[in-house]
């Protein structure tokens, strides 16, 4: 049970390092990991004056919104979705195909900056996430924002003591028009969230 704890610790620094090297790279003001049902997995950066439960919540339906509109015009996942604000702004990129990082910056960095830096994080991210979803017994395959998709706890655990339960993803997208009117409204309450003018 200590060796588990120890590779749990190590994959903690390792992805505190990622995300302290990414805000550094490109000036930015926080980055987020957030899983799929809107919890916050990790934050690295300043105290921010945000909500950050409602932060994690709005950014995860966003992603979700965009991604079910995608599909309803045939396409596939979207991975990321960027929300530009007046004084703030979000880029957010899919990891792992279960985890949403979000990085949210100011007029001191470009979406085009953070795009790059952040498709060079989640090549490092990626992995280690898999392995750990790996480790954890969680089923291989994309998470879905869809109704009827298998939640975590139905798949078979390794031997030994059972595992932390992921939280369920979110369901979106029973009726139809629903996604669009849902991420316009997610859209906006993230603008107004991140849009605030400094202090």
């Amino acid at each position: 049970m200590k060796d588990q704890w120890s590779l749990l610790e190590n994959d903690f620094r390792t992805v505190e390092r990622i995300l302290l090297e990414l805000l550094e790279r490109t000036q930015a003001m926080a980055a987020h990991l957030v899983d799929r049902g809107g919890g916050i997995v990790m934050t690295v950066g300043p105290d921010v004056e945000y909500d950050l439960h409602s932060f994690a919540s709005l950014a995860a339906a966003d992603l979700a919104a965009n991604d079910e509109l995608m599909r309803l015009f045939g396409g596939k996942q979207v991975d990321g979705v960027a929300c530009l604000g007046t004084y703030r702004s979000m880029a957010s990129s899919l990891v792992a195909d279960r985890l949403v990082l979000c990085v949210v910056f100011d007029r001191h960095s470009t979406l085009g900056l953070v795009r790059h830096r952040m498709r060079r994080a989640i090549e490092k991210l990626d992995p280690l996430f898999r392995g750990l979803f790996a480790k954890l017994g969680v089923a291989e395959g994309p998470a879905t924002w869809a109704a009827g998709a298998p939640a975590a706890a139905e798949s078979p655990g390794p031997a030994g003591p059972e595992p932390l339960p992921l939280p369920e993803p979110l369901v979106v997208g029973a009726p139809a028009g629903v996604p669009a009117q849902f991420g316009a409204a997610a859209a906006a309450a993230l603008d107004d969230l991140l849009g605030g003018e400094p202090n």
